[in-house]
């Protein structure tokens, strides 16, 4: 089944929701042993927040939340250089959403009972969320004053 050019170019356009809701993702990996970096831009709708590990009944915050998903991260990577399997991963914001979508993740899989255990702890949420307070640090790219225009 073959389009009509007027399909095509409707197909192809983003919806009006899709441009609100999109931002790209920055990631760098770096080799642990030859130190070779690679840069990946990946689109992004959404973030999906994990909670922390802890079993505290004590509320956690939004923004901690917020800045874990940015934390640097060591994983399994190949190395197209070395062959080392083991790398850094940095995330940055290469550019900003207009609307913030925000997924706290509180179902996490219990392998034992083959299911999912939901996580009961309040989640304090400011009014405001410092999105700059989770890039700081030496390695990391600062975000613009004002919102990239698209």
């Amino acid at each position: 089944m073959t389009l009509s050019k007027c399909q095509q170019k409707a197909h192809f356009q983003k919806h009006p929701a899709q441009v609100k809701l999109a931002w790209n993702q920055q990631k760098s990996l770096v080799c642990v042993s030859c130190q070779d970096t690679r840069e990946v831009l990946e689109p992004f709708r959404d973030f999906y927040l994990d909670f922390p590990a802890s079993m505290d009944t004590v509320p956690v915050s939004l923004q901690s939340m917020f800045c874990s998903y940015f934390a640097s991260e060591v994983l399994e990577a190949n190395c197209a250089k070395c062959n080392s399997v083991t790398a850094h991963m940095d995330k940055l914001l290469a550019s900003l959403p207009t609307v913030l979508v925000l997924h706290l993740k509180r179902f996490v899989p219990n392998v034992q009972k083959q299911g999912y255990d939901q996580q009961h702890r309040a989640v304090d949420i400011f009014i405001l969320l410092d999105l700059q307070s989770c890039l700081d640090g030496p390695d990391k790219v600062r975000l613009p004053a004002r919102p990239l225009a698209p």
